[in-house]
């Protein structure tokens, strides 16, 4: 469903830049 497409963008797009992984990580904390 929806929720699994926005994981799989956010998986590549973490994948693709490691940079996002710490924005999103302070961005959820």
């Amino acid at each position: 469903g929806v929720l699994g497409e926005y994981i799989g963008r956010i998986y590549i797009e973490t994948k693709a830049r490691p940079k996002y992984i710490l924005k999103g990580k302070n961005s959820v904390k």
